[in-house]
């Protein structure tokens, strides 16, 4: 799959898995983007680019640094949550949904 990476807390995690994985900071990415991964740090970036890589539909997975922070994204459309002290497990939301999506 494809993946967005708006955080860098997650960068180590998924260097660990075989999807390809752009860095939004770096400017360069597949504009048909499999997932999102964004945090409670760059939700308005991520808002504000949102058009760039809205070719096809996507899945957005935030990153919550506690369960206050749902509040803050339950308006944002997002498809699913992952609590930042079990980032450990993102590859397996990861496979969960690449499984889902057949790809």
């Amino acid at each position: 799959m494809d993946i967005i990476n708006f955080e860098t807390m997650a960068d180590d995690i998924l260097a660990t898995t075989n999807h390809t994985v752009h860095r939004f900071l770096d400017g360069k990415f597949n504009p048909k983007t499999d997932v999102v991964i964004i945090g409670i740090d760059s939700i308005f970036d991520y808002e504000e680019s949102r058009s760039e890589f809205s070719e096809q539909p996507y899945l957005t997975i935030a990153l919550l640094e506690s369960e206050d922070d749902f509040d803050i994204f339950k308006n944002f459309g997002i498809d699913a949550w992952i609590l930042t002290d079990k980032l450990d497990e993102l590859p397996n939301l990861l496979k969960l949904i690449e499984e889902k999506r057949g790809k």
